[in-house]
């Protein structure tokens, strides 16, 4: 969580999240990444930060056409 919102105070201005579901090798990774999120959009609403400036996505790492409709959705916010 940390690691997110110090990157938006060094001046970031997106940050997607992108994690392969459940084809995570790490037990619970997807429940515990979207737990990270969640705590991180808490921070984010109490500091002011508009929260779509983080999203988090199941996109397989090979998946282009997702991946680009990610950063699309970003630039527009």
């Amino acid at each position: 969580m940390i690691f997110y919102l110090r990157a938006f105070e060094r001046g970031i201005d997106a940050i997607i999240v992108m994690f392969s579901g459940s084809d995570c090798p790490y037990k619970d990774g997807a429940k515990k990444t979207a737990d990270i999120v969640y705590r991180t959009y808490q921070r984010m609403k109490e500091v002011g930060l508009d929260t779509q400036r983080l999203r988090l996505a199941a996109i397989c790492t090979v998946c282009t056409t997702p991946f680009q409709k990610e950063i699309r959705r970003m630039e527009e916010i």
